[in-house]
């Protein structure tokens, strides 16, 4: 995965989040109307990723590994799930607050 489309999906999961956020605290709608409303594009980037129901079990990594420097507003020794590695470098993996990011594989060492 390249790091463009990463920040892509990310930033489209950020806009159904604050529609999400604005249809249930502005709106007042129910929250489990919005989401079966929003449903479809959670599916989207669910897919994009290769998370959920679309995760390609034979490739996921599932390996914990720390950060050993600072990368896009994940701090040094943060523990690190590894979900899958690309060719192109990148590891798509979670953080322990379970944030989705795309980090540089070159940084991520054992935890030991």
């Amino acid at each position: 995965m390249e790091p463009n489309l990463f920040k892509i999906i990310d930033d489209y999961q950020l806009m159904v989040a604050n529609l999400y956020d604005k249809l249930v605290d502005k709106m007042n709608i129910d929250s489990e109307v919005v989401d079966e409303l929003l449903n479809e594009f959670d599916e989207y980037s669910s897919n994009m990723l290769k998370l959920g129901r679309y995760t390609e079990e034979a490739n996921v990594i599932n390996k914990k590994k720390v950060i050993s420097q600072d990368y896009d507003m994940v701090k040094k020794y943060t523990i690190f799930n590894i979900i899958y590695e690309y060719e192109n470098g990148f590891s798509l993996g979670e953080t322990t607050s379970g944030s989705l990011h795309l980090i540089p594989t070159e940084i991520l060492i054992e935890n030991s």
